[in-house]
C-alpha cells in the first residue's frame, strides 16, 4: 500500500488539517479505515487519535483509491483498529479474533 497526498488545505477555524490522498492497492482489496489511519499516523508522526478517515472512495477493477482524511490538533477520534466492547471494555481487534478462534 502506498499513500500520496494530492491536496491539503488549513481550516483554522476548526484546527485540522484536511487532505485528500491517493491510495494505491495493487492486487489487494480496498483498504480499511484501520489501516489508512494506522499507517498515515506513521507516515506523519501523529498521534493515531488525532486522525480521522472521513470516507475511502474505490473505482471498480482498479487499484486506486481516493480519501478524505482531517488531522485535527486538538479533537480525539477513536482508535479504529480497537473495539469497544458492550461492557464498555475496549478491546484490540487480534484479541478479539483470537479469543473467537478458541471458542470454536
Amino acid at each position: 500500500m502506498k499513500l500520496k497526498i494530492i491536496g491539503e488545505k488549513r481550516n483554522p477555524y476548526l484546527n485540522r488539517n484536511e487532505l485528500n490522498i491517493e491510495i494505491t492497492h495493487e492486487a489487494m482489496p480496498t483498504p480499511s479505515k484501520a489501516s489508512v489511519q494506522l499507517f498515515l499516523s506513521k507516515e506523519l508522526g501523529r498521534e493515531i487519535e488525532r486522525i480521522d478517515i472521513r470516507g475511502i472512495y474505490s473505482n471498480y477493477g482498479t487499484g486506486v483509491s481516493k480519501a478524505n482524511v482531517f488531522v485535527w490538533d486538538e479533537k480525539k477520534i477513536s482508535d479504529l483498529s480497537k473495539v469497544v466492547d458492550k461492557k464498555d471494555k475496549v478491546v484490540d481487534k487480534k484479541e478479539e479474533q483470537q479469543d473467537k478462534k478458541e471458542k470454536k
